[in-house]
């Protein structure tokens, strides 16, 4: 997942310095442990903030209707539905976003995890994704799950995590 992040930082960076565009909209860590939370940027110093992990809930499309310019927006692939949707409905025009895609491997439900594991998110020390499996760590125990005991429900009948709509894809 770094490798897929540095490439989307490093491509970020590039459509800011070369100004094929005026803004970038993805993720960077939120506030809380196993967050994050949008972050809209024209300063092509911000982008090594941006993320990629299993916590990225918001769909950045909404943000593109606010916007002026050109925009360079990360995507996922429920989020590249939704950036059709807006340009069919003509509320974002095509040639003013460069959809950055990410392949998503489904994103994790916290609240499943807290369930779980019987501890509130702050008592988590660490949650990742090891293949099929999630491994949540707490006082230095780890303990395993199956992913699909963790991800939100769409995820799990998503069949196009991949974007099908993009100008440049990570990954």
């Amino acid at each position: 997942m770094k490798d897929i992040e540095q490439k989307l930082q490093n491509e970020a960076k590039a459509l800011l310095e070369q100004g094929k565009v005026d803004y970038v909209i993805g993720f960077e860590p939120g506030s809380l442990k196993f967050t994050t939370t949008p972050l809209i940027t024209k300063d092509r110093n911000d982008v090594c903030r941006l993320v990629i992990s299993p916590f990225m809930v918001n769909n950045l499309a909404n943000f593109l209707t606010e916007l002026k310019g050109r925009v360079g927006i990360v995507a996922k692939g429920c989020d590249s539905r939704s950036i059709v949707s807006l340009i069919q409905d003509n509320k974002v025009v095509r040639e003013n976003v460069v959809i950055l895609g990410v392949p998503c491997t489904g994103i994790i439900d916290l609240s499943k995890v807290e369930k779980l594991t019987g501890k509130d998110r702050d008592e988590l020390d660490d949650v990742s994704r090891e293949g099929d499996k999630i491994v949540v760590t707490v006082d230095g125990k780890t303990s395993e799950f199956p992913v699909a005991d963790v991800l939100f429900d769409n995820c799990l009948d998503c069949e196009l995590p991949t974007p099908q709509e993009y100008d440049i894809l990570l990954g």
